[in-house]
Protein backbone atom coordinates (compact mmCIF):
# COMPACT_ATOMS: atom_id res chain seq x y z
CA UNK A 1 0.00 0.00 0.00
CA UNK A 2 0.93 3.48 -1.46
CA UNK A 3 1.93 5.95 2.05
CA UNK A 4 1.86 9.57 1.86
CA UNK A 5 3.69 12.68 2.76
CA UNK A 6 3.25 16.19 3.72
CA UNK A 7 6.25 18.95 4.18
CA UNK A 8 5.19 21.10 7.06
CA UNK A 9 6.83 24.46 8.57
CA UNK A 10 8.57 23.90 11.72
CA UNK A 11 8.28 27.59 13.21
CA UNK A 12 4.22 28.29 12.09
CA UNK A 13 3.09 24.93 11.37
CA UNK A 14 1.53 25.39 7.84
CA UNK A 15 1.51 22.85 5.10
CA UNK A 16 3.78 23.61 2.27
CA UNK A 17 0.97 21.96 0.03
CA UNK A 18 -1.40 19.09 -0.01
CA UNK A 19 1.41 16.52 0.07
CA UNK A 20 2.39 13.63 -2.30
CA UNK A 21 2.33 9.51 -2.43
CA UNK A 22 5.09 7.43 -1.44
CA UNK A 23 5.63 4.19 -2.81
CA UNK A 24 4.75 1.00 -1.06
CA UNK A 25 7.51 -1.01 0.06
CA UNK A 26 6.44 -4.40 -1.18
CA UNK A 27 6.08 -7.79 0.94
CA UNK A 28 9.53 -9.06 2.39
CA UNK A 29 8.97 -12.94 2.46
CA UNK A 30 10.37 -15.68 4.66
CA UNK A 31 9.80 -19.39 4.21
CA UNK A 32 9.43 -21.64 6.65
CA UNK A 33 8.92 -25.96 6.40
CA UNK A 34 5.63 -25.94 8.56
CA UNK A 35 5.39 -30.34 7.23
CA UNK A 36 8.65 -31.65 6.20
CA UNK A 37 7.63 -33.67 2.60
CA UNK A 38 8.06 -37.64 2.86
CA UNK A 39 8.34 -40.52 0.07
CA UNK A 40 5.00 -40.70 -0.10
CA UNK A 41 3.21 -37.64 1.23
CA UNK A 42 3.14 -33.77 0.64
CA UNK A 43 4.82 -31.31 2.68
CA UNK A 44 4.00 -27.84 3.56
CA UNK A 45 6.25 -24.37 3.15
CA UNK A 46 4.59 -20.96 4.71
CA UNK A 47 5.97 -18.14 3.81
CA UNK A 48 5.50 -14.47 6.18
CA UNK A 49 6.08 -11.11 5.30
CA UNK A 50 8.59 -9.37 7.83
CA UNK A 51 6.94 -6.48 8.06
CA UNK A 52 3.51 -6.93 8.07
CA UNK A 53 2.90 -10.27 8.77
CA UNK A 54 1.25 -11.69 5.68
CA UNK A 55 1.30 -15.66 4.69
CA UNK A 56 0.73 -17.72 2.33
CA UNK A 57 0.99 -21.90 1.99
CA UNK A 58 2.75 -23.71 -0.77
CA UNK A 59 3.34 -27.60 -0.91
CA UNK A 60 6.15 -28.88 -1.05
CA UNK A 61 6.20 -32.34 -3.40
CA UNK A 62 6.65 -35.37 -2.00
CA UNK A 63 10.08 -36.71 -2.31
CA UNK A 64 9.39 -40.17 -3.74
CA UNK A 65 11.16 -43.59 -3.02
CA UNK A 66 14.91 -43.89 -3.45
CA UNK A 67 15.57 -47.43 -3.99
CA UNK A 68 18.77 -49.08 -3.69
CA UNK A 69 19.96 -51.65 -5.61
CA UNK A 70 18.00 -55.04 -6.12
CA UNK A 71 18.87 -57.65 -3.28
CA UNK A 72 17.94 -61.36 -3.92
CA UNK A 73 15.88 -63.23 -1.56
CA UNK A 74 14.38 -66.76 -1.87
CA UNK A 75 15.75 -68.85 -4.84
CA UNK A 76 14.00 -70.50 -7.39
CA UNK A 77 13.13 -74.04 -7.28
CA UNK A 78 11.83 -76.65 -9.14
CA UNK A 79 8.26 -75.11 -9.38
CA UNK A 80 9.08 -71.53 -8.15
CA UNK A 81 10.81 -68.89 -9.05
CA UNK A 82 12.46 -66.97 -6.38
CA UNK A 83 12.14 -63.33 -5.59
CA UNK A 84 13.98 -60.18 -4.83
CA UNK A 85 13.61 -56.66 -2.94
CA UNK A 86 15.27 -53.11 -2.84
CA UNK A 87 14.76 -50.63 -0.06
CA UNK A 88 14.19 -47.06 -0.16
CA UNK A 89 17.01 -45.39 1.75
CA UNK A 90 15.12 -42.48 3.00
CA UNK A 91 12.08 -44.45 4.83
CA UNK A 92 13.21 -47.90 4.54
CA UNK A 93 9.99 -49.65 2.91
CA UNK A 94 10.64 -52.54 0.84
CA UNK A 95 9.36 -53.40 -2.53
CA UNK A 96 9.22 -57.14 -3.13
CA UNK A 97 8.84 -58.67 -7.21
CA UNK A 98 9.42 -62.04 -8.32
CA UNK A 99 13.02 -63.00 -9.87
CA UNK A 100 12.28 -64.53 -13.37
CA UNK A 101 16.11 -64.00 -14.22
CA UNK A 102 17.23 -66.91 -12.80
CA UNK A 103 14.09 -68.95 -14.03
CA UNK A 104 12.95 -71.85 -12.41
CA UNK A 105 15.76 -74.21 -10.68
CA UNK A 106 16.48 -77.52 -12.17
CA UNK A 107 15.33 -80.95 -10.18
CA UNK A 108 17.43 -82.12 -7.36
CA UNK A 109 16.75 -85.91 -8.14
CA UNK A 110 17.16 -89.03 -5.43
CA UNK A 111 18.63 -92.40 -6.17
CA UNK A 112 16.57 -94.63 -8.26
CA UNK A 113 13.83 -97.34 -6.31
CA UNK A 114 12.62 -100.61 -7.71
CA UNK A 115 8.66 -99.87 -7.61
CA UNK A 116 7.87 -103.46 -9.42
CA UNK A 117 10.61 -106.19 -10.23
CA UNK A 118 11.13 -107.32 -13.67
CA UNK A 119 10.09 -111.41 -14.42
CA UNK A 120 10.78 -113.09 -17.08
CA UNK A 121 8.33 -111.97 -19.21
CA UNK A 122 7.13 -108.43 -17.69
CA UNK A 123 9.08 -105.74 -17.17
CA UNK A 124 9.63 -103.70 -14.27
CA UNK A 125 9.45 -100.10 -12.71
CA UNK A 126 11.78 -97.87 -11.28
CA UNK A 127 11.01 -94.23 -9.87
CA UNK A 128 13.34 -91.48 -8.28
CA UNK A 129 11.63 -88.45 -6.17
CA UNK A 130 12.60 -84.58 -6.58
CA UNK A 131 14.49 -83.83 -3.24
CA UNK A 132 12.91 -80.26 -3.46
CA UNK A 133 9.39 -81.11 -4.25
CA UNK A 134 8.49 -84.97 -3.77
CA UNK A 135 5.00 -84.81 -5.75
CA UNK A 136 7.81 -84.42 -8.83
CA UNK A 137 8.78 -88.04 -9.99
CA UNK A 138 10.33 -89.68 -12.51
CA UNK A 139 9.49 -93.41 -13.94
CA UNK A 140 11.71 -95.45 -16.89
CA UNK A 141 10.75 -99.33 -16.98
CA UNK A 142 13.25 -102.05 -16.19
CA UNK A 143 13.59 -104.35 -19.06
CA UNK A 144 12.30 -108.04 -18.53
CA UNK A 145 14.87 -110.38 -17.72
CA UNK A 146 14.03 -112.69 -20.27
CA UNK A 147 14.88 -115.92 -18.50
CA UNK A 148 13.64 -117.91 -15.48
CA UNK A 149 16.11 -117.28 -12.39
CA UNK A 150 15.95 -121.10 -11.18
CA UNK A 151 16.96 -119.03 -7.67
CA UNK A 152 13.37 -117.85 -7.49
CA UNK A 153 10.64 -120.11 -5.96
CA UNK A 154 7.20 -120.63 -7.99
CA UNK A 155 5.46 -119.56 -4.45
CA UNK A 156 6.72 -116.65 -3.88
CA UNK A 157 4.96 -114.28 -0.99
CA UNK A 158 2.57 -111.96 -2.77
CA UNK A 159 3.42 -108.45 -2.50
CA UNK A 160 1.45 -105.72 -1.74
CA UNK A 161 2.10 -102.16 -2.75
CA UNK A 162 0.96 -98.85 -3.72
CA UNK A 163 2.57 -95.67 -5.86
CA UNK A 164 0.74 -92.01 -5.18
CA UNK A 165 0.58 -89.16 -7.65
CA UNK A 166 -0.75 -85.89 -6.68
CA UNK A 167 -0.91 -82.57 -8.65
CA UNK A 168 -2.73 -79.17 -7.92
CA UNK A 169 -5.20 -77.34 -10.61
CA UNK A 170 -3.87 -73.77 -10.83
CA UNK A 171 -1.55 -73.91 -8.29
CA UNK A 172 -1.11 -70.01 -6.81
CA UNK A 173 2.05 -68.29 -6.26
CA UNK A 174 -0.01 -67.33 -2.85
CA UNK A 175 -3.48 -68.00 -1.22
CA UNK A 176 -5.59 -64.90 1.01
CA UNK A 177 -5.41 -65.42 4.55
CA UNK A 178 -8.77 -66.46 5.62
CA UNK A 179 -9.80 -67.86 8.81
CA UNK A 180 -13.79 -68.63 7.74
CA UNK A 181 -14.92 -71.13 5.11
CA UNK A 182 -17.10 -67.75 3.32
CA UNK A 183 -13.66 -65.56 3.09
CA UNK A 184 -11.17 -68.90 2.23
CA UNK A 185 -10.09 -69.74 -1.16
CA UNK A 186 -10.62 -73.37 -2.73
CA UNK A 187 -7.84 -74.96 -4.26
CA UNK A 188 -8.65 -78.21 -6.28
CA UNK A 189 -6.51 -81.01 -6.60
CA UNK A 190 -6.26 -84.66 -8.48
CA UNK A 191 -4.35 -87.61 -8.02
CA UNK A 192 -3.89 -91.37 -9.34
CA UNK A 193 -3.29 -94.49 -6.64
CA UNK A 194 -1.86 -97.46 -8.53
CA UNK A 195 -1.77 -100.82 -6.91
CA UNK A 196 1.87 -102.09 -8.33
CA UNK A 197 1.64 -105.32 -6.42
CA UNK A 198 0.53 -108.43 -6.83
CA UNK A 199 -2.36 -108.92 -4.84
CA UNK A 200 -5.89 -107.03 -4.64
CA UNK A 201 -6.25 -104.00 -2.47
CA UNK A 202 -9.42 -101.87 -0.92
CA UNK A 203 -7.20 -98.50 -0.73
CA UNK A 204 -8.32 -95.22 0.89
CA UNK A 205 -5.97 -91.52 0.38
CA UNK A 206 -5.83 -89.46 3.65
CA UNK A 207 -5.01 -86.00 3.19
CA UNK A 208 -3.50 -84.04 6.10
CA UNK A 209 -3.55 -80.85 6.12
CA UNK A 210 -1.00 -79.43 8.95
CA UNK A 211 -1.70 -81.33 12.08
CA UNK A 212 -5.63 -82.00 11.11
CA UNK A 213 -6.13 -85.17 9.68
CA UNK A 214 -9.03 -86.08 6.70
CA UNK A 215 -10.13 -89.04 4.79
CA UNK A 216 -10.24 -87.26 0.95
CA UNK A 217 -11.20 -90.95 -0.67
CA UNK A 218 -13.64 -92.68 0.68
CA UNK A 219 -12.41 -96.72 -0.92
CA UNK A 220 -12.22 -99.00 -3.92
CA UNK A 221 -10.57 -102.19 -4.93
CA UNK A 222 -7.64 -102.45 -6.88
CA UNK A 223 -6.53 -105.45 -8.78
CA UNK A 224 -2.79 -105.78 -9.29
CA UNK A 225 -1.67 -103.31 -11.95
CA UNK A 226 -5.12 -100.90 -12.05
CA UNK A 227 -5.10 -97.58 -11.09
CA UNK A 228 -8.27 -95.01 -9.75
CA UNK A 229 -7.79 -91.58 -10.50
CA UNK A 230 -9.95 -88.72 -8.73
CA UNK A 231 -10.22 -84.90 -7.44
CA UNK A 232 -11.11 -83.48 -4.31
CA UNK A 233 -11.08 -80.01 -2.86
CA UNK A 234 -9.22 -78.45 -0.15
CA UNK A 235 -9.96 -75.18 1.87
CA UNK A 236 -7.28 -72.76 3.03
CA UNK A 237 -8.55 -72.18 5.99
CA UNK A 238 -5.27 -70.76 8.54
CA UNK A 239 -5.95 -72.09 11.95
CA UNK A 240 -2.92 -72.63 14.39
CA UNK A 241 -3.41 -76.13 13.76
CA UNK A 242 -2.98 -75.80 9.65
CA UNK A 243 -0.50 -73.10 9.21
CA UNK A 244 2.62 -72.88 9.72
CA UNK A 245 4.14 -69.13 10.37
CA UNK A 246 6.94 -67.81 8.55
CA UNK A 247 9.28 -65.61 9.78
CA UNK A 248 8.49 -61.90 10.05
CA UNK A 249 11.08 -61.14 7.51
CA UNK A 250 9.22 -62.96 4.30
CA UNK A 251 6.59 -61.10 2.33
CA UNK A 252 3.95 -64.62 3.63
CA UNK A 253 2.12 -64.91 6.23
CA UNK A 254 3.16 -68.72 6.69
CA UNK A 255 2.69 -72.21 4.78
CA UNK A 256 -0.25 -74.94 4.53
CA UNK A 257 1.15 -78.45 4.21
CA UNK A 258 -0.99 -81.10 2.50
CA UNK A 259 0.68 -84.40 2.78
CA UNK A 260 -0.84 -87.14 0.85
CA UNK A 261 -1.10 -90.90 1.74
CA UNK A 262 -2.90 -93.73 0.07
CA UNK A 263 -2.70 -97.22 2.17
CA UNK A 264 -3.72 -100.14 0.80
CA UNK A 265 -6.22 -102.97 3.01
CA UNK A 266 -7.38 -106.55 3.01
CA UNK A 267 -10.34 -106.59 0.62
CA UNK A 268 -11.96 -109.50 3.05
CA UNK A 269 -11.30 -107.25 6.65
CA UNK A 270 -10.63 -103.38 5.32
CA UNK A 271 -9.21 -102.56 9.04
CA UNK A 272 -6.50 -104.80 8.41
CA UNK A 273 -3.83 -102.54 6.99
CA UNK A 274 -1.23 -104.11 4.34
CA UNK A 275 1.04 -101.11 2.84
CA UNK A 276 1.39 -98.17 2.35
CA UNK A 277 2.31 -95.65 -0.94
CA UNK A 278 4.76 -93.23 -0.94
CA UNK A 279 4.30 -89.72 0.27
CA UNK A 280 3.34 -86.52 -1.48
CA UNK A 281 3.85 -83.11 -0.34
CA UNK A 282 2.10 -79.96 -0.91
CA UNK A 283 2.93 -76.84 0.08
CA UNK A 284 0.58 -73.78 -0.30
CA UNK A 285 1.82 -69.90 0.84
CA UNK A 286 -0.54 -67.63 2.50
CA UNK A 287 -0.53 -64.05 1.76
CA UNK A 288 -0.25 -61.52 4.82
CA UNK A 289 -3.09 -60.01 6.69
CA UNK A 290 -5.17 -56.63 4.94
CA UNK A 291 -5.52 -55.58 8.70
CA UNK A 292 -4.77 -57.37 12.44
CA UNK A 293 -7.31 -59.18 14.47
CA UNK A 294 -9.81 -57.18 16.30
CA UNK A 295 -12.27 -59.74 18.59
CA UNK A 296 -15.15 -58.31 19.75
CA UNK A 297 -18.65 -59.68 21.10
CA UNK A 298 -21.44 -58.09 22.27
CA UNK A 299 -24.33 -59.82 24.93
CA UNK A 300 -28.11 -58.95 24.46
CA UNK A 301 -30.21 -60.43 27.75
CA UNK A 302 -34.18 -59.51 27.66
CA UNK A 303 -36.71 -61.21 30.39
CA UNK A 304 -39.29 -63.10 28.69
CA UNK A 305 -41.38 -63.34 32.10
CA UNK A 306 -43.69 -60.35 33.01
CA UNK A 307 -42.44 -58.11 35.90
CA UNK A 308 -43.25 -58.62 39.52
CA UNK A 309 -43.18 -56.04 42.40
CA UNK A 310 -41.63 -58.88 44.17
CA UNK A 311 -41.08 -62.52 44.27
CA UNK A 312 -41.58 -65.54 46.30
CA UNK A 313 -38.65 -67.94 47.10
CA UNK A 314 -38.61 -70.36 44.24
CA UNK A 315 -39.82 -68.23 41.44
CA UNK A 316 -38.62 -69.23 37.99
CA UNK A 317 -37.52 -65.88 35.84
CA UNK A 318 -37.10 -66.92 32.22
CA UNK A 319 -34.61 -64.93 30.34
CA UNK A 320 -33.54 -64.89 26.24
CA UNK A 321 -29.77 -64.01 25.10
CA UNK A 322 -28.32 -62.94 22.05
CA UNK A 323 -24.72 -63.14 21.34
CA UNK A 324 -22.94 -60.89 18.39
CA UNK A 325 -19.06 -61.15 17.17
CA UNK A 326 -18.83 -57.60 16.74
CA UNK A 327 -14.92 -58.70 15.77
CA UNK A 328 -13.15 -59.30 12.79
CA UNK A 329 -11.98 -62.99 13.56
CA UNK A 330 -14.34 -66.11 14.14
CA UNK A 331 -14.68 -66.77 18.11
CA UNK A 332 -16.24 -69.73 20.23
CA UNK A 333 -17.70 -68.32 23.14
CA UNK A 334 -18.83 -69.28 26.87
CA UNK A 335 -21.83 -67.99 28.99
CA UNK A 336 -21.84 -67.26 32.63
CA UNK A 337 -24.49 -66.17 35.34
CA UNK A 338 -24.88 -65.67 38.79
CA UNK A 339 -27.81 -65.23 40.99
CA UNK A 340 -28.05 -63.19 44.24
CA UNK A 341 -24.51 -64.04 46.69
CA UNK A 342 -24.64 -67.32 45.15
CA UNK A 343 -21.30 -69.01 43.36
CA UNK A 344 -21.40 -68.08 39.42
CA UNK A 345 -22.13 -71.03 36.73
CA UNK A 346 -20.41 -71.15 33.38
CA UNK A 347 -22.41 -72.74 30.68
CA UNK A 348 -19.93 -73.97 27.86
CA UNK A 349 -22.15 -76.05 26.36
CA UNK A 350 -22.80 -73.35 23.21
CA UNK A 351 -19.53 -73.43 21.90
CA UNK A 352 -20.42 -72.57 18.19
CA UNK A 353 -18.13 -70.94 16.24
CA UNK A 354 -19.59 -67.67 15.16
CA UNK A 355 -18.42 -65.87 12.29
CA UNK A 356 -17.89 -61.76 12.35
CA UNK A 357 -21.25 -60.29 12.64
CA UNK A 358 -22.98 -63.57 13.05
CA UNK A 359 -25.56 -63.67 16.01
CA UNK A 360 -26.55 -66.86 18.04
CA UNK A 361 -30.29 -66.53 20.07
CA UNK A 362 -29.57 -68.84 23.38
CA UNK A 363 -30.69 -71.24 24.11
CA UNK A 364 -32.58 -71.23 21.01
CA UNK A 365 -36.14 -71.46 19.50
CA UNK A 366 -37.22 -74.35 21.89
CA UNK A 367 -37.11 -72.35 24.98
CA UNK A 368 -35.95 -69.15 27.41
CA UNK A 369 -33.25 -69.89 30.19
CA UNK A 370 -34.86 -69.98 33.62
CA UNK A 371 -32.93 -69.43 37.00
CA UNK A 372 -34.75 -69.36 40.36
CA UNK A 373 -35.06 -66.61 43.37
CA UNK A 374 -33.76 -67.89 46.29
CA UNK A 375 -34.20 -66.29 49.82
CA UNK A 376 -30.81 -68.38 50.32
CA UNK A 377 -28.47 -66.24 48.56
CA UNK A 378 -30.88 -62.69 48.34
CA UNK A 379 -28.73 -59.59 50.10
CA UNK A 380 -31.42 -58.65 53.06
CA UNK A 381 -33.43 -55.77 52.68
CA UNK A 382 -33.29 -53.00 56.25
CA UNK A 383 -35.50 -53.94 59.09
CA UNK A 384 -38.39 -51.46 58.08
CA UNK A 385 -38.13 -52.56 54.47
CA UNK A 386 -41.46 -53.75 52.81
CA UNK A 387 -39.26 -56.71 51.44
CA UNK A 388 -37.44 -59.23 52.79
CA UNK A 389 -34.75 -58.30 50.21
CA UNK A 390 -33.08 -57.78 46.91
CA UNK A 391 -31.89 -61.35 44.05
CA UNK A 392 -29.87 -59.94 41.35
CA UNK A 393 -29.10 -61.57 38.64
CA UNK A 394 -25.72 -61.22 36.29
CA UNK A 395 -24.93 -62.23 32.99
CA UNK A 396 -21.56 -61.90 30.59
CA UNK A 397 -20.00 -63.43 28.21
CA UNK A 398 -16.32 -64.57 27.18
CA UNK A 399 -15.31 -65.04 23.17
CA UNK A 400 -11.88 -67.46 22.62
CA UNK A 401 -10.18 -68.47 19.77
CA UNK A 402 -11.38 -71.06 17.08
CA UNK A 403 -8.31 -73.26 18.04
CA UNK A 404 -9.05 -72.76 22.32
CA UNK A 405 -11.59 -75.67 21.70
CA UNK A 406 -11.64 -75.75 25.76
CA UNK A 407 -12.01 -72.53 25.93
CA UNK A 408 -9.47 -71.80 28.64
CA UNK A 409 -7.81 -68.40 27.73
CA UNK A 410 -10.47 -65.45 26.92
CA UNK A 411 -9.25 -62.79 24.08
CA UNK A 412 -12.56 -60.87 24.90
CA UNK A 413 -15.86 -60.14 26.56
CA UNK A 414 -18.66 -57.96 27.27
CA UNK A 415 -21.22 -57.89 30.81
CA UNK A 416 -22.04 -57.87 33.41
CA UNK A 417 -25.89 -57.09 32.30
CA UNK A 418 -27.77 -56.99 35.60
CA UNK A 419 -31.11 -57.34 36.37
CA UNK A 420 -32.44 -56.83 40.04
CA UNK A 421 -36.13 -58.13 42.03
CA UNK A 422 -37.37 -57.68 44.86
CA UNK A 423 -38.01 -60.30 47.01
CA UNK A 424 -41.34 -60.28 49.21
CA UNK A 425 -41.79 -61.00 52.87
CA UNK A 426 -43.43 -64.42 53.69
CA UNK A 427 -46.97 -64.37 54.60
CA UNK A 428 -48.74 -66.23 57.31
CA UNK A 429 -48.10 -66.27 61.42
CA UNK A 430 -44.88 -65.42 62.87
CA UNK A 431 -42.74 -67.83 63.97
CA UNK A 432 -43.22 -68.83 68.03
CA UNK A 433 -39.90 -67.34 69.00
CA UNK A 434 -38.32 -70.31 71.60
CA UNK A 435 -36.72 -68.88 74.80
CA UNK A 436 -34.26 -70.44 76.74
CA UNK A 437 -35.24 -72.35 79.48
CA UNK A 438 -34.40 -69.64 82.59
CA UNK A 439 -36.41 -67.06 80.63
CA UNK A 440 -39.57 -69.00 80.01
CA UNK A 441 -42.58 -67.83 80.89
CA UNK A 442 -46.13 -68.68 79.48
CA UNK A 443 -49.47 -66.51 80.33
CA UNK A 444 -52.66 -67.61 79.35
CA UNK A 445 -56.03 -65.62 79.62
CA UNK A 446 -59.43 -68.16 79.96
CA UNK A 447 -62.64 -66.66 79.44
CA UNK A 448 -65.73 -68.03 81.08
CA UNK A 449 -66.66 -69.68 77.88
CA UNK A 450 -63.25 -71.31 77.36
CA UNK A 451 -62.06 -69.25 74.49
CA UNK A 452 -58.66 -68.43 73.99
CA UNK A 453 -57.84 -64.61 72.91
CA UNK A 454 -54.59 -63.80 70.53
CA UNK A 455 -51.63 -63.22 72.03
CA UNK A 456 -51.36 -59.35 72.57
CA UNK A 457 -47.89 -59.30 70.66
CA UNK A 458 -49.67 -61.19 68.31
CA UNK A 459 -48.31 -64.46 68.63
CA UNK A 460 -50.61 -67.51 69.12
CA UNK A 461 -49.98 -70.26 71.94
CA UNK A 462 -49.56 -73.73 70.34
Amino acid sequence: MEGWAISTCTRCGANKDNGHPINALGHNYQRSVAQEATCTKDGMAVYTCSRCGDSYREPIPATGHKWGEWIDGDPATCVQYGNRYHQCSRCGQKEWERNYAGGLGDHDWGEWVTVKEPTATEPGLQERTCKIDASHKEQQEIPATGEVNPAEPDNKEPKAELTLSVQMRDPQESYPYATTVSESAETWYDYTITNTGDIPLYVRLTRMKGTSSSDAYGGHVLQPGESYSGYGKCIMICYSNTMTPDPDDSPYMGTIRQKFTATGYDITNKDLKLCESNTVIIDAKIAKKSEPDKPGIKLKVIQTTDEEEAYNDGDEIYYRYTVTNTGNVPLRHVFYWKGGTGSEYRIDEFKKVLDPGESMDLPGDSGAFCPQVSNKNMIPAPDDSPYAGSFPFSFRVEGFAVDDTDCTTPICDDGPVTFEHKIAKPSGPKPWPIPEESQLKVDAWFAPSCARPSDPAGYQLG
